[in-house]
């Protein structure tokens, strides 16, 4: 025993009886643990996990957190990098004196309309490239151009703060979308027609 100030002691041999006690413990459970027989058949195993109602899969990360396979990633930039070998320049075209800043192909892919910092945007024939038409009603640059899903509508945005929409035959301008305090940037026509996004500058998408 050791006496300790205050007139308590402490058991020396009892403390190492304990410890001894809890490794024993400790060895006697790693000793039933590998005689435990495990069956390491993948069938066996997820029929055993079905019958406990448990999963048979455990994510140590949230489905957001989850990453793509090195070797998926791998396989899917091969076969991206050999589909793009096969790509060839079909037809190159000046379309503007300055730049060029936005393209969208018809729903029938006949036209490929441009818009340019110009203020003109144009229209071209697929696949000879030919000019069709050029349109004129901004008085600025033009961000974005885009058809309308039945191909028989064009709707652009430029640095006016206007979207415009223009109409088959004649690619006239139809209507003039006003109500940005900004540039507007971008646009999209939904997919059943019945709406037109526009975003701009302020901050605000329309």
């Amino acid at each position: 025993n050791i006496n300790i100030s205050g007139g308590e002691s402490f058991d020396i041999d009892e403390h190492i009886s304990e410890r001894q006690a809890e490794v024993l413990a400790e060895f006697e459970r790693r000793k039933r643990a590998r005689q435990i027989n495990v069956s390491t058949d993948d069938s066996e195993v997820k029929a055993c996990l079905r019958a406990l109602g448990e999963p048979i899969t455990l994510f140590g990360e949230g489905p957001a957190e989850r990453r793509i396979p090195e070797s998926t990633r791998t396989s899917q930039k091969q076969e991206l990098h050999k589909s793009l070998r096969s790509l060839n320049n079909f037809c190159s075209q000046i379309g503007d004196d300055r730049p060029l800043s936005f393209c969208h192909f018809s729903p029938n892919s006949k036209m490929l309309a441009t818009a340019c910092w110009s203020g003109l945007c144009r229209l071209w024939s697929v696949p000879d490239c030919k000019l069709i038409r050029t349109l004129r009603g901004h008085n600025t640059n033009v961000g974005a151009i885009v058809f309308h899903t039945n191909g028989n509508y064009l709707v652009t945005g430029a640095y006016d703060n206007t979207a415009k929409v223009w109409t088959h035959p004649l690619w006239s301008p139809l209507k003039t979308l006003a109500g940005h305090e900004g540039k507007v940037m971008g646009l999209d026509v939904s997919s059943d027609g019945e709406l037109i996004a526009t975003c701009s500058y302020d901050r605000t998408f329309k």
